[in-house]
């Protein structure tokens, strides 16, 4: 459900403050009714990271836009975050190599953080009571508490996990016959999970295992419930599925593009941002006492071959570790394809480092990330061409229709 009035000051905001907005929005916001002010919303363009990294400076509050497009410089991609103090107000610029391996960097204010790890600490309690100084996030590659051996004596409430993650620490403790006592709640993020695998991971933990959907540039979009059905999150931001025109999705059980608003955020708005993911509303109401809509996350081609996984997220860490552990970041784009069950095909372009540490650098990465050596990658040098997603299928896959969820 829209909420008018945050709709409406994001909305005002944007049109005085970032560039994109000022010929789009109605100069009048305030005056306007409610019916108007949802017109004035439908009719502002939909984003991606495709149309920001294009020109930074358009879609960046003025008074910081400059501080941004210096940091897009990939040169300048040193790790995950950065802390800035500008003008009295500290800000944190995020790294993230983007969808189709081009680097990509957002803003928030650390005030705008707080709203945000606030919104997402509701959805969790609303679910069960964590304290945020007993959950770790199992997902920092540069924690020591990764080790397994660590993370299971340190005995935390909740950890924040993905799925290949997970499946680790699962066998470690089927191989010790080690269960932990005082876990309450696992959090699946950036992974595809599916229902019947959170029940199975309940089992065997004993715990309750949840769902979190959202991304970097918005964060949380939609947090799960007791019966595993992912809620939007509507308190900060609004949720719009539209179709291959950009035609808004209205009824339940169509598959379309999640496209997010974020209420918070003002120094880098997020409007009508296209997240890449699909979904589609349920028909059926939940049964839980949460009464905001529900969408089901739909698993698309992007899936690596033999795995619940999603390249793009998984890549996208390996590019991190890359950038941020072993400082190779003089490339203009890397991109993967999947040619067979364990073998990838990795083209880059615009490298201007040797090539030998590259290689050795993504192979290490890519093992630490993945938790498996057997994977190869075979790199190739090419064409200055950047493609809409780190990693595809090739078409061979593609043509025998050897999609994961279809196992």
């Amino acid at each position: 459900m829209m909420r008018i009035e945050k709709i409406k000051n994001i909305l005002m905001d944007a049109r005085n403050n970032v560039p994109f907005y000022a010929g789009i929005i109605p100069e009048h916001m305030d005056a306007l009714t409610n019916d108007e002010i949802v017109h004035s919303f439908s009719q502002i363009p939909p984003t991606d990271k495709d149309n920001i990294r294009e020109d930074y400076s358009k879609f960046v509050s003025k008074h910081i836009c400059g501080e941004l497009v210096k940091r897009a410089e990939y040169e300048r991609r040193i790790g995950r975050e950065e802390h800035s103090q500008i003008d009295n107000c500290e800000y944190v610029f995020e790294y993230t190599s983007g969808s189709s391996g081009t680097p990509f960097v957002t803003v928030k204010t650390l005030n705008e953080r707080f709203l945000l790890a606030k919104a997402l600490w509701s959805a969790r309690n609303n679910l069960i009571s964590i304290r945020a100084t007993e959950a770790f996030n199992c997902n920092n590659p540069s924690s020591p508490l990764v080790n397994i051996e660590n993370l299971i004596k340190n005995d935390y409430d909740m950890w924040m996990v993905n799925v290949n993650r997970l499946e680790t620490i699962k066998k470690y403790c089927e191989i010790n016959d080690t269960r932990l006592s005082k876990l309450k709640l696992i959090e699946n993020a950036g992974s595809f999970i599916t229902v019947e695998e959170q029940f199975a991971y309940e089992k065997f933990f004993n715990c309750i295992v949840s769902n979190y959907y959202g991304c970097t540039e918005t964060w949380g979009i939609a947090y799960s419930c007791k019966n595993k059905n992912l809620h939007i999150m509507e308190d900060s931001v609004y949720v719009e599925l539209l179709d291959e025109n950009d035609n808004v999705i209205e009824e339940n059980g169509r598959v379309g593009t999640v496209t997010v608003t974020s209420y918070i955020l003002r120094q880098m708005p997020f409007i009508r941002y296209k997240t890449g993911d699909l979904a589609y509303y349920m028909p059926e109401k939940c049964e839980c006492s949460n009464l905001r809509k529900v969408i089901r996350l739909v698993p698309n081609r992007n899936m690596i071959l033999g795995t619940n996984l999603y390249g793009n997220n998984y890549f996208r860490g390996v590019l991190l570790k890359l950038i941020a552990e072993y400082k190779i970041n003089k490339f203009k784009n890397i991109s993967i394809m999947q040619t067979g069950l364990k073998t990838f095909d990795v083209n880059v372009t615009g490298c201007l480092v040797d090539k030998a540490a590259l290689e050795s650098g993504f192979n290490m990465a890519a093992k630490t990330v993945f938790q498996r050596d057997d994977y190869e990658f075979f790199f190739h040098y090419g064409q200055e061409t950047v493609g809409k997603n780190i990693f595809t299928l090739s078409p061979y896959l593609l043509k025998r229709g050897s999609y994961p969820w279809k196992n």
